[in-house]
């Protein structure tokens, strides 16, 4: 992996770039961008693990050989939570919020770059909406839909609604919304995601940066519908998960499913 360039507009101390002319042709972009009043952030690049302090938004880019393990570590510096992200290729690759974070990612099996949430409208603008702590970009070619799958205009989602957004990463960290639906939410919170499984322990799974737990009561199955066990759930595997938000702000998995697409 070889370092291209460094942009720290409010980072606490400066790297210097190496020239990305020895990088191999096929070579994969990655960028981290770590964004949040404060953190200490902990890395890999072509140099090995190196460190950092940021205040506001901290990026750092470079290309890394095919094949390569990419690996993005960083604790909040105060109370407030920080998101951080990990762009392969300039698509989202992976993400997570919270106090404490850790990514992994490899550039031989990068993400689609295609998200699918079911959550409620955290905020919303004249062109955009956030669902699970992702911006979702409206334009001329989403699609907007109600209840009953009919037509309906943006107007339409308002600040706490429950709905199904689909979309694809952008390389600002932002997400084209290709699809916007209205949906029946419930008082518990449900929420359903799409995506690799970024990480994996003996009672939970990370999917779209949210940490869900899993016991006895979790519904596994594969892209079938029949039962399987908890072992088919690995590390860059594709799943549903559906479940929904706790009291505590930790998320529960009802059900995991093997996705085939």
């Amino acid at each position: 992996m070889t370092p291209r360039h460094l942009i720290l507009p409010t980072a606490l101390f400066l790297l210097t770039a190496c020239d990305s002319s020895t990088a191999s042709s096929n070579a994969s972009t990655v960028r981290y961008v770590i964004e949040g009043s404060s953190a200490t952030i902990t890395y890999t690049d072509a140099s090995g693990s190196s460190q950092a302090s940021s205040i506001g938004t901290w990026e750092y880019e470079f290309d890394a050989e095919p094949g390569a393990t990419v690996i993005l570590d960083a604790a909040s510096g105060d109370a407030s939570p920080i998101t951080g992200s990990i762009f392969l290729n300039g698509g989202l690759a992976r993400s997570q919020r919270g106090h404490q974070i850790r990514l992994e990612a490899s550039t031989s099996n990068p993400s689609s770059g295609e998200i699918e949430v079911r959550g409620f409208i955290e905020a919303r603008t004249s062109n955009q909406v956030t669902v699970l702590g992702r911006t979702f970009i409206v334009d001329a070619q989403t699609e907007l839909l109600g209840r009953n799958n009919e037509a309906v205009s943006f107007d339409f989602f308002r600040l706490g609604d429950y709905i199904e957004a689909e979309g694809h990463s952008q390389s600002d960290g932002t997400i084209r919304a290709t699809k916007l639906k209205l949906e029946d939410g419930d008082e518990q919170g449900q929420v359903e995601v799409n995506g690799l499984i970024e990480a994996r322990t003996s009672n939970s799974v990370t999917v779209q940066g949210l940490v869900f737990a899993v016991d006895g009561q979790t519904e596994f199955l594969d892209d079938n519908n029949n039962p399987v066990s908890f072992d088919a759930f690995q590390v860059d595997v594709l799943v549903e998960a559906e479940g929904f938000s706790r009291a505590d702000g930790t998320y529960y998995a009802e059900k995991l499913k093997l996705d085939d697409h």
